[in-house]
């Protein structure tokens, strides 16, 4: 339940980036993602001022309850299940994975569909 938990909110954050901060997932290291740290985690790297110039900029209030609600941390009891930051990390990862997958589709298809040559369907 908690996996699922935290894979939902990571989704929703997800979709949030996507729609404030197109392409946020190219400027993010997963091999540095620290979910922990205010300048490694994920608004940390999208944002240049850390996590709370992220929240800042979706208009996210600083109430560690609602950044929870996007994944962007595990809210007031972080501390009791430590054990979620690795999931959180790891949900975080599997998002980023997802839209460079389907990001580089869509240039291969956009360079394939205007290469000289190329006969088009239309």
């Amino acid at each position: 339940m908690f996996r699922s938990l935290i894979a939902r909110r990571v989704a929703h954050g997800a979709m949030l980036l996507d729609y404030r901060c197109p392409g946020w997932f190219l400027k993010v290291d997963p091999s540095t993602l620290k979910m922990m740290n205010t300048d490694s985690c994920i608004l940390g790297q999208v944002y240049d001022g850390g996590y709370f110039t992220g929240l800042k900029e979706l208009g996210l209030h600083y109430g560690i309850w609602e950044s929870a609600q996007y994944g962007f941390n595990l809210g007031p009891l972080c501390f009791i299940f430590l054990l979620g930051l690795p999931r959180l990390r790891r949900a975080w990862c599997r998002e980023i994975s997802s839209r460079r997958v389907e990001a580089l589709k869509k240039e291969i298809e956009e360079l394939t569909s205007s290469a000289p040559g190329t006969i088009s369907a239309s």
